[in-house]
């Protein structure tokens, strides 16, 4: 019942703000710093307002510019002319799921900035603290680490950065969480008791500021969501300890979740509740289990072995794999961030307010300590990850089994585990086009090794090769061979770098000449698992490599013919009718636009499905009726 009424509410808003006209006039409230995507930069809002239809507007944002006009800072009310467009996210197995993101957290859409119209309030509190931390950090080689740790504010990380956090299992030590309200309760709680010894009493001092605290830590935060749900933990503990009511801790963790769900009940969609409620368990499970051992120390490595072993599985679903040095780090670094970085922090923002030079000197000491951390990890950042898709299905097979039904069940879940794993064995070969919007990432496959062609664009601080393409050749267990580039315009070969830093041995071929590539030109034709892929265009190479020069590549086995286009024109097609053959698949040309995709072409391919790999609103809106037309007797997929 409370979900649907969440639901009509969120439907009745999204309808609102679509109704009417095409852009409308809001007064929004900036939640955090700008991040840097391919043709944006975007930050959460809250905004209110109406549309012009008088209906009023309220909700959060996705608020995209393309250049920043005005310099917006966090916590100011601005009043701006948007354009609203609908979330939709890319059609892809594997990465990130942007529509189940934004709609966990309430986002009712993304809104393009037409007109700055006016400043309506200043920065608050929390925006005047965080632009003051930020002035006194800037020239701190790790500042957005810190930010990330003092506010909750990742937008300035590095996608490389959080890449290595991610696969060292240390990215819940910078990202605003459970553990980070739970050392500030922690801190409170010393604080009080210490008060409480001085004054007897005060009997509640510890729950007090230990409460007080973890607030104040989760609103420096933003109230994010993992935040939200710590603090929830926090102050029912609280609570029900001052009112002297006994709970078991699965009783706890079972009406902290329902408080959560009927608070939130979106955030179920949120892979993160099931991250921490996971480790949660798993922490109960395992300081149940080391009770007995009378030595702390003993006690805190069997509690991070339970947490390394019991999060395999969730991990694995969650996240697509598992950290191998988890374990090692967890336990050198929680003690390094609980005992030392965040108490630092904390005590150099309380003397933010009261003397610049000293709270400045301890913000160094920060940096340093987080530094000293970071280049761990990227000593050891050859082997952090691991992936084995049916890894954690086989282990989560055999912990129930073993728990629940004994030896048994045990070896009827390793039989299934392996049938599934045979059931589920690969085609002979596949061909996978991605979802990169406006762009081209094509995945053909075959025996575990694959090729690629194209890796979709790159931006300043990622790639769909990071995000997308480097997750789904792991996920497959992939190893990569070679990669063609049809040209050099960056919604092509954006992740070219990421690519080579993942498969530093894969062959490359390019129609432009570029250092480490082989050519990539008309009449190369090779042999690769069983596969025959002919080159059919350009004539030669190039020094820049733009649409008319696009490497087209057919791949071919004895039943099917695909042709791989890259961005060819119309000359260029013209050209290439005397090597054409009838196809079973096509990549159309340019995306579908209207200098390629002609009539004699698609007579000449007759292909029977055609993908166009396009945007559904992006900065371009190709498939071009002409194009419809032509291809009407096809099967157009994308």
């Amino acid at each position: 019942m409370v979900s649907l009424v969440h639901a009509h509410q969120f439907v009745r808003q999204t309808n609102t703000l679509f109704n009417c006209a095409e852009d409308i006039t809001i007064n929004v409230r900036i939640e955090s710093s700008f991040k840097s995507n391919l043709y944006f930069s975007s930050s959460s809002v809250a905004f209110n307002g109406k549309n012009t239809c008088g209906e009023p507007l309220s909700g959060r944002l996705l608020l995209r510019v393309k250049a920043l006009p005005v310099p917006f800072a966090v916590g100011e009310i601005w009043q701006v002319r948007v354009k609203p467009i609908p979330i939709r996210g890319q059609r892809n197995g594997v990465g990130f799921d942007a529509e189940s993101y934004y709609f966990s957290r309430s986002i009712l859409a993304k809104v393009d900035l037409i007109e700055v119209i006016r400043r309506v309030e200043p920065p608050s509190l929390r925006g005047q603290l965080f632009q003051t931390f930020s002035i006194l950090t800037d020239n701190l080689e790790n500042q957005p680490l810190l930010l990330a740790l003092m506010f909750g504010d990742r937008a300035e990380i590095d996608s490389d950065t959080w890449q290595g956090l991610r696969q060292s299992g240390l990215a819940h030590l910078i990202a605003i969480s459970g553990l980070h309200i739970g050392m500030a309760f922690g801190i409170g709680w010393w604080l009080g008791f210490a008060l409480r010894l001085a004054v007897k009493e005060f009997f509640y001092a510890p729950f007090v500021l230990a409460m007080g605290v973890a607030v104040f830590y989760a609103w420096l935060a933003g109230f994010s969501l993992p935040t939200q749900r710590a603090l929830i933990m926090c102050l029912l503990w609280s609570g029900l300890r001052m009112l002297d009511i006994k709970l078991d801790n699965w009783h706890l963790l079972s009406l902290v979740l329902a408080i959560i769900l009927l608070l939130s009940p979106f955030s179920a969609l949120d892979p993160s509740l099931w991250l921490s409620l996971g480790a949660v368990s798993v922490v109960f499970i395992s300081a149940h289990c080391a009770r007995r051992l009378g030595n702390f120390w003993l006690r805190a490595v069997c509690v991070q072995i339970g947490l390394f072993v019991g999060l395999i599985p969730v991990s694995q679903v969650i996240l697509g794999g598992f950290s191998a040095v988890a374990i090692f780090y967890n336990l050198v670094f929680i003690p390094l961030v609980s005992v030392l970085i965040v108490p630092l922090l904390f005590l150099g923002f309380v003397f933010m307010l009261i003397a610049d030079s000293f709270s400045v000197l301890l913000f160094q000491v920060c940096d340093g300590l987080v530094g000293l951390m970071m280049r761990t990890i990227e000593l050891t950042s050859s082997w952090h990850w691991i992936e084995a898709p049916i890894l954690g299905l086989t282990i989560l097979l055999l912990g129930f089994a073993v728990l629940v039904v004994r030896q048994k069940a045990a070896i009827a879940g390793i039989g299934l585990a392996v049938s599934s794993s045979s059931y589920l064995a690969p085609p002979n070969w596949s061909l996978d086009v991605l979802d990169v919007g406006h762009g081209l990432a094509v995945v053909i496959s075959k025996e575990r090794r694959a090729i690629l062609y194209d890796t979709g664009a790159g931006w300043e601080q990622g790639s769909f090769a990071q995000q997308l393409i480097l997750p789904v050749i792991r996920a497959e267990r992939l190893s990569l061979d070679k990669l063609f580039v049809s040209h050099w315009d960056n919604d092509h070969s954006g992740g070219v770098k990421d690519i080579f830093r993942f498969a530093p041995m894969t062959q490359g071929f390019s129609s432009q000449f570029q250092l480490g590539f082989l050519p990539c030109v008309q009449g190369m034709h090779l042999w690769w698992q069983g596969l025959r892929l002919k080159v059919l265009w350009p004539t030669s190479q190039v020094y820049r490599a733009y649409n008319p020069h696009s490497c087209v590549v057919e791949v071919s086995d004895k039943k099917h013919r695909v042709l791989l286009t890259g961005d060819i024109d119309l000359l260029a097609e013209y050209q290439l009718q005397r090597h054409l053959r009838k196809v079973d698949l096509l990549i159309v040309p340019h995306h579908g636009s209207n200098t390629s995709s002609s009539l004699r072409f698609v007579e000449h391919t007759s292909p029977k499905v055609a993908i166009a790999s396009v945007s559904s609103s992006g900065k371009w809106t190709f498939r071009h009726k002409m194009f419809a037309l032509d291809m009407s007797k096809m099967e157009p997929v994308g």
